[in-house]
């Protein structure tokens, strides 16, 4: 009977373990699915309140959403899109019209079973769709990599991973969902292409990796890092002696596609110089040119010459030698000398800065270099570690061919060493490692040269003194070794750019995954010391100490509550109990060492992934991401959109806005009308030009003669425009920052208002530096600030009127305060100038309302004297009125310039413009270049 119970629970075995692949398709499937329910969250806040049509995200979203429009009526593209950059146009070969494409097809596929709007197909299936099918895709190329286990928990961290939410979100239109999907599916297939049996297959599934390279390069510029991983991964392979014949030939299969696509299906890139050219993208040619020598000289030898290199230098390292001086020859030859030293310098940038550096790309958030406050707000620091640690574990699992345990050990901690200073060297901007400061900079530098100087000098030695170690160096990991180099490469981009924090994210949840994979499905030997045991089970029992205070917050009707203090004694209980037991049951334990492990093993993974006590669980990522979607709009607003109404029904059509670049697309696509500046950023010397001779002009001339020249018809100002001065005022400077500027907030504070005689001085606390240096009472203030402003005010009758008297400025310069009369005062529609003697610059009073508290008086705006002559202050904050700007748009009665709970708004305004007769037409306002000081 037991004989025939044990057949039949090994034949269910058997069954269970041929579905199992099934199994983990069902578990995908449910993963996608919660995924995409997330992210369909927020479906309801993506409708437009004049169209009721539904719109997407952000601003580049709407660039697409109208070219999705314009191909579905037209059915073709122009060869230059005159909604943009008037009067020259967009070339429409450098823009990503494969994305408004899928589009329409995506539109006409399912308008078979029923009417959609394109509106929706681009806002709600386009990024759902990309996103479900990348997820597919990302779990076969870490099953490819790691194992299925792996590929299962990596995928549901990513699907819930806050940092990778906001751009698979539904309406994110962009070219991220695309890109990323395209991303995966050309590096799953380049991993794949190694592991066939048949050469024709390998190059075949090659070519394929190639296309998908090519289309994600038609798409979105961040191919960039697929070619770096992909030539790097290559490059050092053939540095450790490891590429052989069929390797050639995929690197081949792979790189002639992409090249064809890059080059000549596009000209976002500028064709093949452009390709060239570029270090991140000329790179690949590189590669293949040092591997065709390597085919050449050693694999074929049509040469003869390669018994002649044998054991004088590694065979990848000859090969590199003639590869990079053939390299300098050719580029020389081609480009000229200087090309060489100008390649070098740009490299040495981007790995400080990915994505450029320059003034506009200052101002521009997302492009901010990251410091380790920044990963641990984006990761979370538990989750950080996870995938921390899992780097180090990768690297010391990749070494596991070094038969030299105490080699291993210290190759691993030498990286460790590396990979810590390198990102702790950016630690937080208030300690002296902020990135900037030379000790900051050189470890920063020096951690990353150091680490490879020493692998360089390991190999060199183990060529020439230890063969059997350059024999095991040789026999690294293919696989491993590929998500080495991924990881290294991610790990230094993303530390340039914090936009690129989405780009890493999913191989944080590759390292994350593998590290707990690791852990759990380790099985000790029983052999093990009694130590290694009890340590093993506190570490057990402190978790279940972890379990029992999420139970008490349970209890308590506060699930997420984690308040230390309230559960410290119970903690220590429960670990004291955990230890005692321990002493208890480790005669058990040791006899039963691999059974007990698996049961703590497989409940601590699931505990450690569902419960929100770690900082890094599924359940607690699944929250913050469903509370992030719930609540995220487009950046279209209702205020905007509104104004975009306004606009298509009250201008012409062949009206051509001005206006910072930030509200192009929402002009082109909410308002239908052209403009000079947009979101593209393609003319980066007209955002100087129209910063510095429009918003932060000094006349209505200067200002007029940019407008003309770009035939402008209607100039709009945004309220947050105020926020954005400092960001335009610097680009608009010249190289000595004469225009840089910025707006001051100051807030009434009640409880410091003084009673006088004649009636009372408000106190408004802020702080503010003062933009340039100023006289008074023969005293010079340099680099000084204002921490406060006090303001007088006059009873003028028993009725509550008032008189609003000379404000005055709390002034501190090298340590002392003084209080410095302000030359001006807005309040009530009304300039008040006191006189120059003071400190230059203009008081705005503006209302404040805190809960259904109004204040009158209850907020200033501070404008500098350098404030007070641009255009756009004296225009928006000052109300001066110009002949030639004629007020036609504004939507204050809604929107009044106010703070509300301390955050400013304000309204809306639009001009019509006209010119004198006299006007001139500038071509250098067209035709213009960047000065290089920019």
């Amino acid at each position: 009977m037991s004989d025939e119970l044990e057949l039949k629970r090994e034949k269910v075995i058997g069954i269970f373990q041929k579905k199992i692949s099934w199994i983990s398709y069902l578990v995908l499937t449910a993963i996608i699915w919660f995924g995409l329910f997330i992210r369909t969250r927020n479906l309801h806040l993506l409708k437009d309140i004049t169209t009721n049509k539904f719109l997407p995200l952000t601003l580049d979203d709407l660039l697409f959403l109208r070219l999705s429009k314009q191909l579905l009526e037209n059915g073709v593209f122009p060869a230059r899109d005159f909604m943009r950059y008037v009067p020259e146009g967009k070339n429409m070969a450098q823009v990503e019209v494969i994305i408004p494409y899928f589009n329409v097809y995506l539109h006409k596929f399912l308008n078979i079973f029923g009417t959609i709007d394109i509106d929706k197909v681009v806002v709600v299936y386009y990024p759902l769709l990309f996103f479900g099918l990348s997820m597919i895709v990302f779990y076969f190329l870490v099953k490819e990599l790691f194992d299925n286990k792996t590929a299962l928990v990596a995928t549901a961290f990513l699907s819930v991973l806050p940092a990778y939410l906001f751009r698979t979100l539904g309406g994110y239109a962009d070219k991220e969902p695309y890109a990323m999907f395209f991303m995966f599916l050309a590096l799953f297939l380049f991993v794949k292409s190694w592991k066939m049996k048949s050469t024709k297959f390998a190059v075949l599934i090659a070519f394929l990796s190639g296309i998908a390279t090519g289309m994600m390069g038609l798409g979105s510029g961040i191919v960039k890092f697929i070619l770096l991983i992909i030539s790097l991964f290559m490059l050092l392979e053939l540095f450790l002696n490891k590429v052989s014949k069929t390797d050639f030939y995929i690197y081949t299969a792979w790189f002639l596609p992409t090249i064809f696509f890059l080059s000549f299906l596009t000209g976002k890139y500028s064709g093949l110089e452009g390709i060239l050219k570029s270090p991140d993208s000329g790179i690949i040619a590189f590669v293949f040119l040092i591997l065709l020598i390597d085919f050449i000289v050693f694999k074929k030898d049509y040469l003869k010459i390669k018994n002649k290199l044998e054991n004088k230098l590694p065979e990848g390292v000859s090969s590199l030698i003639i590869g990079f001086i053939v390299s300098i020859i050719g580029a020389s030859v081609l480009f000229g000398i200087s090309f060489i030293s100008k390649i070098f310098s740009k490299a040495l940038d981007q790995l400080f800065h990915p994505l450029g550096i320059n003034r506009w790309l200052q101002t521009v958030a997302e492009n901010h270099t990251p410091l380790f406050v920044d990963w641990v707000g984006t990761f979370g620091r538990f989750y950080f570690l996870l995938f921390f640690f899992g780097s180090m574990l990768l690297f010391y699992i990749l070494l596991r061919p070094i038969k030299n345990i105490k080699q291993r050990l210290i190759f691993t901690s030498v990286y460790a060493a590396f990979i810590s200073a390198f990102i702790f060297s950016r630690y937080s901007q208030s300690s002296i490692w902020n990135g900037s400061s030379a000790i900051s900079l050189n470890t920063y530098i020096g951690s990353l040269v150091i680490f490879l100087v020493m692998l360089v000098i390991v190999y060199f030695y183990s060529f020439y003194k230890n063969k059997d170690l350059f024999e095991q160096i040789r026999a690294l990991d293919k696989k491993y070794f590929f998500i080495f180099v991924w990881f290294f490469i991610m790990i230094v981009a993303a530390g340039g750019a914090v936009r690129l924090f989405f780009v890493f994210a999913p191989l944080t949840t590759m390292l994350a995954s593998f590290l707990l994979i690791f852990i759990f499905s380790y099985r000790p030997n029983p052999e093990r010391t009694f130590l290694y045991n009890s340590l093993l089970f506190i570490i057990v029992w402190a978790f279940c100490a972890l379990v029992l205070r999420f139970v008490i917050n349970l209890i308590k009707g506060d699930i997420y509550l984690m308040n230390i203090t309230t559960s410290f004694l119970l903690w220590n209980i429960f670990f004291a109990i955990g230890i005692f037991s321990l002493l208890k049951l480790v005669k058990v334990f040791k006899e039963n060492s691999k059974k007990v492990y698996s049961v703590f093993a497989i409940t601590t993974i699931v505990l450690l992934i569902f419960l929100p006590v770690s900082g890094a669980s599924f359940t607690e990522f699944s929250r913050g991401s469903l509370s992030q979607a719930r609540f995220t709009g487009p950046s279209y607003g209702q205020q905007w959109q509104e104004a975009g109404k306004w606009i298509r029904e009250n201008t012409p059509k062949d009206a051509v806005f001005a206006h910072w670049w930030d509200y192009g697309y929402y002009v082109q696509t909410g308002g239908e009308r052209a403009t000079v500046l947009d979101g593209g950023n393609s003319l980066v010397s007209w955002n100087h030009l129209f910063g510095r001779h429009v918003l932060t002009g000094q006349s209505e001339e200067e200002a007029l003669e940019f407008l003309y020249t770009h035939n402008v018809t209607h100039f709009l100002i945004d309220p947050s425009d105020v926020g954005k001065y400092p960001a335009y005022s610097l680009i608009g400077s010249d190289e000595s920052y004469d225009r840089y500027s910025w707006i001051g907030e100051f807030h009434l504070d009640r409880s410091q208002t003084r009673e006088t005689r004649e009636g009372e001085v408000l106190v408004y606390r802020g702080g503010i530096s003062i933009d340039d240096d100023f006289v008074y009472q023969e005293k010079v203030f340099t680099n000084s600030g204002i921490i406060a402003f006090l303001l007088p005010l006059k009873n003028l009758s028993e009725q509550g009127q008032i008189s609003v008297e000379r404000p005055v400025a709390i002034v501190v310069n090298q340590g002392q305060q003084f209080e410095v009369p302000i030359n001006c005062v807005y309040y009530q529609d009304r300039k008040v100038d006191f006189g120059q003697e003071g400190l230059p610059g203009c008081v705005r009073l503006i209302p404040s309302i805190r809960g259904d508290q109004l204040e009158n008086l209850g907020g200033i705006l501070w404008i500098s004297g350098e404030g007070t002559r641009s255009l756009w202050a004296r225009m928006y904050l000052l109300n001066e009125q110009f002949p030639h700007f004629k007020e036609v748009y504004n939507d204050q009665n809604n929107a009044p310039l106010a703070f509300i709970n301390g955050r400013p708004i304000g309204p809306m305004r639009i001009w019509e413009v006209s010119y004198p007769e006299d006007i001139k037409f500038r071509e250098d306002y067209i035709n213009s270049s960047l000065p290089p000081w920019f």
